[in-house]
């Protein structure tokens, strides 16, 4: 998953150096990819901290449903 900073541009920049967007209201781009599956959302600027506050949450409950990882012990790494 990975959040930047969006103006709202959806075009490259003239070169006569021109601003598309005149006074941009930032936004949060939020990118999500599992595998061949990708999503995409923007977050308004007032929203990103009740986004991030559930997003933590959706984590936190999505981890006990993992299985333990059984550990190798120390003399059988030692070997190989």
């Amino acid at each position: 998953m990975t959040m930047k900073r969006y103006d709202g541009r959806t075009k490259p920049e003239p070169r006569d150096g021109k601003p598309v967007v005149k006074n941009p209201e930032y936004k949060c781009l939020v990118r999500a990819q599992s595998r061949s599956k990708k999503i995409s959302t923007v977050v308004e600027q007032r929203d990103v901290e009740i986004f991030s506050t559930a997003y933590s949450n959706l984590l936190k409950t999505s981890v006990n449903g993992l299985k333990r990882l059984k550990k190798q012990k120390k003399k059988a790494m030692a070997t190989q």
